[in-house]
């Protein structure tokens, strides 16, 4: 089973570009890591790339704001690439769902959930459907 699920802030703009006919958003989710505690009593965190496709990418595009909370639920992807001669080596989440449960870019109430692209709009009362 590949399943990941995180839960905290988005701390870059989002970054958009278009794969054929497909639009593919791609931000930095950071995660309070609960069993870190420093010697200042605080929590370390831990980043998370996301990457998003099709209507979930025009949605995260459209409303989530550098700073903004947001929840992902989607799989680990492992990339190996070459730059120049040597090998890189990627590991990111290829979100399915992405809820961003506050706040849009313009300032209005945001709720629901993106999901892929399987449906077109999204259920309030149930998002996971």
């Amino acid at each position: 089973m590949n399943r990941v699920i995180v839960s905290g802030r988005n701390v870059r703009d989002v970054e958009v570009r278009n794969v054929g006919e497909h639009k593919v958003a791609k931000f930095a989710v950071a995660v309070w890591r609960a069993g870190d505690k420093q010697e200042d009593g605080t929590f370390g965190n831990g980043f998370f790339t996301v990457e998003c496709w099709g209507k979930t990418a025009e949605r995260v595009e459209k409303d989530l704001v550098k700073g903004g909370e947001v929840a992902v639920d989607g799989r680990l992807r492992y990339h190996v690439y070459e730059v120049e001669g040597t090998k890189k080596y990627e590991t990111y989440i290829v979100a399915d769902y992405v809820d961003l449960p506050f706040e849009k870019k313009d300032g209005e109430a945001a709720a629901g959930t993106a999901k892929g692209s399987k449906k077109d709009s999204f259920d309030e009362d149930n998002p996971w459907d």
